[in-house]
């Protein structure tokens, strides 16, 4: 009993080491094993998701006029699940591009209100949502997810990646497939959306 308590508690304090506050003044920086979750709540004009070799979340920022704005754009990282959640805000985010690292094997769930959003090398489930603007997502290999949707409500779908042709009228996309084992869902309220 005194060992599942000991480890109990360590657990707790490992979660809230954990748990860390910054501005786009200095970033941010943790440690994430292969295969976890992340979950990120964003705004940007610009961000660019990349799967990494290494087993961290990194999340860095950079500004195309007004780089003093930097310590006013919080970043605040807290355990959620199997992972982190990752959430940015204030400043003005057209002028804010964010380049976030994960492992290449992540279950990312994304919400960004808008900008241009790429996500790419990331392999495992996808969950992502963005309000207005363009979304890009590099999705791998298709045999590997075994359901996949896409859709806009106003705008542009293109999912090449599936087979599917671009059709301007047609605003959603999906296809199963019971030998894969990822789930891709991905929607843009107003914009374009490409699976490549």
């Amino acid at each position: 009993m005194r060992r599942l308590t000991i480890a109990l508690v360590l657990a707790a304090c490992n979660a809230i080491a954990q748990e860390a506050q910054a501005t786009c003044a200095k970033g941010l920086i943790a440690d994430l094993a292969s295969g976890s979750d992340v979950i990120l709540n964003l705004q940007a004009n610009e961000i660019d998701i990349w799967g990494a070799e290494q087993n961290r979340i990194r999340v860095s920022c950079d500004f195309r006029e007004r780089a003093a704005q930097a310590p006013q754009v919080k970043l605040e990282l807290k355990p959620a699940g199997k992972g982190y959640a990752v959430t940015v805000e204030g400043g003005r985010s057209r002028d804010l591009h964010l380049r976030i690292e994960v492992p290449k094997n992540t279950n990312l769930v994304m919400r960004a209100r808008s900008g241009d959003v790429r996500i790419d090398s990331v392999i495992g489930n996808k969950d992502v949502a963005l309000k207005s603007g363009d979304l890009t997502i590099a999705v791998g290999n298709p045999a590997d997810y075994s359901h996949a949707d896409a859709s806009v409500r106003m705008g542009d779908l293109n999912a090449f990646a599936f087979g599917s042709a671009r059709d301007r009228w047609n605003r959603h996309f999906e296809k199963d497939n019971p030998a894969g084992k990822y789930r891709l869902h991905a929607h843009v309220g107003f914009g374009s959306l490409v699976l490549q």
